[in-house]
């Protein structure tokens, strides 16, 4: 830590204006006139190292000390500020940055709370002070422009060693001891106006989005390795338990009261890549070729889509799924349907019955529009035509018996498919079904198929008019 003895204002790129009284933190050497720092506002760029005095934290006055505090956290919110405007993504300069600022905090916080509890050991009581004058004048301002920062010096310019600007001569000194006896300081008031640290809000889903994004966790494991981690640090370092607590608690709020703010939920990280793929599927849909082509030269990067699609449906927070996708009256459903009754090829119909099996999860409105869409009728020629695909048999029929468990009247037209056919198919493939694995697959499969169509009618001791 250092504090500037002077003004300085240079006019060269990468030369940070320093006023006097002003904090640094020391970054690196540049050389061994300049030094690359920090000021209190978060600013980066070279200062003259003849205008830093270093700070000594052991005999600092506790208001210098609670200064030097109030300094780092403006710091650290800067850092935190910046890492917010890139996405909630911090650089690597920014994590040592922030461990240097962190350790440097925790020392200040010792050593304040060692002089609060032995007021009388501090150097200020008795000491002389430091040479000072009067007449002092601040030093000349350098003649020659300060040097680049590294990435920007030229070869030629990087051999040289500019010198930095020159400390003022000192004209004369006035010493405690020569001029007057020694007097007892004051001692130290205990600081009555130190407010309770306030953690905003938000700051616990913002935790909850960059421990998603940068370790590939669903919302769930998520959500549990926050607070496991907070309720940790809660009980282990008595000093920021306060904080632990505003945290824990402002993670429960959000959790509770998150779908109340759907323009949040939508410009969530999820949520904008759901929203991405779902555009990219669209734009495939509507392109001509799709329909004509036998062969398809996207076919690699359609399948690619599904299959982050089915991540995110399966890990995100199901509530930014809901509010994605109920978007326009469900608009983006209706997309995936229509594109599932378009393309016949298996390794992508596979895929989007799985995301359909996803979607009857989230929200009992979808099934419903799922149920009166094509969706089922596609479905239901899938089983009849896929005799040697079993599997794929077992999946349709799954995710029909998912649509159908609602119990809700289906469409007129439905009845043109599921059919007396259709059900004897069924109920032959269940009769003959093998005894291996794959067959009481088929059974297991079949059997709650034909229970879940039967819920939507209406029973005999029911009257209707």
């Amino acid at each position: 830590m250092y504090r500037s003895l002077y003004d300085y204002f240079g006019r060269d790129k990468g030369v940070l204006p320093v006023h006097a009284g002003e904090l640094f933190y020391l970054i690196k050497y540049h050389d061994s006139n300049w030094w690359k720092m920090r000021s209190q506002n978060g600013s980066v760029g070279l200062v003259p190292a003849c205008y830093m005095e270093a700070v000594d934290q052991q005999t600092a006055d506790p208001y210098e000390v609670q200064a030097l505090l109030d300094s780092i956290d403006t710091s650290i919110e800067v850092i935190h500020e910046q890492a917010a405007c890139c996405g909630g993504s911090y650089s690597h300069a920014q994590r040592i940055s922030l461990r240097t600022l962190l350790e440097r905090r925790t020392r200040l916080l010792s050593s304040k709370a060692s002089f609060v509890s032995d007021p009388g050991s501090s150097d200020f009581q008795y000491g002389v002070l430091p040479s000072t004058s009067s007449n002092s004048e601040p030093p000349a301002q350098p003649r020659r422009p300060a040097p680049p920062l590294p990435h920007e010096r030229s070869k030629k310019e990087a051999k040289k060693r500019r010198p930095a600007p020159a400390v003022p001569a000192v004209t004369g000194s006035v010493s405690l001891e020569d001029n007057q006896p020694p007097a007892s300081a004051p001692a130290v008031p205990d600081r009555t106006d130190l407010q309770p640290v306030k953690v905003r809000a938000g700051v616990a889903v913002e935790l909850l989005e960059l421990l998603r994004i940068n370790t590939g966790l669903s919302y769930d494991k998520s959500c549990i390795a926050v607070d496991t981690l907070v309720s940790h640090l809660q009980g282990s370092i008595p000093s920021i338990a306060d904080v632990m607590a505003q945290i824990s608690k402002d993670l429960k709020h959000q959790k509770e009261s998150r779908s109340e703010d759907e323009d949040a939920l939508l410009q969530s990280h999820d949520g904008q890549q759901l929203i991405r793929i779902l555009d990219e599927l669209t734009g495939h849909k509507e392109d001509s070729q799709q329909r004509t082509w036998a062969v398809h030269e996207d076919k690699e990067i359609i399948h690619k889509l599904l299959k982050d699609l089915l991540t995110i449906l399966l890990d995100a927070d199901p509530e930014v799924c809901r509010a994605v996708l109920r978007q326009d009256d469900f608009e983006y459903i209706n997309m995936l349907v229509i594109y599932f009754q378009m393309e016949d090829r298996r390794t992508l119909r596979q895929p989007l019955v799985q995301i359909f099996g996803c979607l009857c999860g989230l929200q009992k409105e979808m099934l419903s529009q799922l149920l009166c869409s094509v969706l089922p009728t596609e479905l239901s020629i899938d089983i009849l035509n896929r005799k040697n695909d079993p599997v794929m048999q077992c999946h349709c029929a799954l995710l029909l018996t998912m649509i159908f468990s609602t119990g809700e009247v289906v469409p007129f037209t439905l009845y043109d498919q599921i059919n007396e056919s259709f059900l004897d198919f069924v109920i032959e493939s269940i009769e003959t079904a093998s005894d291996d694995d794959k067959g009481e697959q088929l059974v297991e499969t079949f059997v709650p198929l034909i229970l879940s169509f039967n819920q939507h009618f209406i029973g005999k001791d029911i009257s209707c008019t």
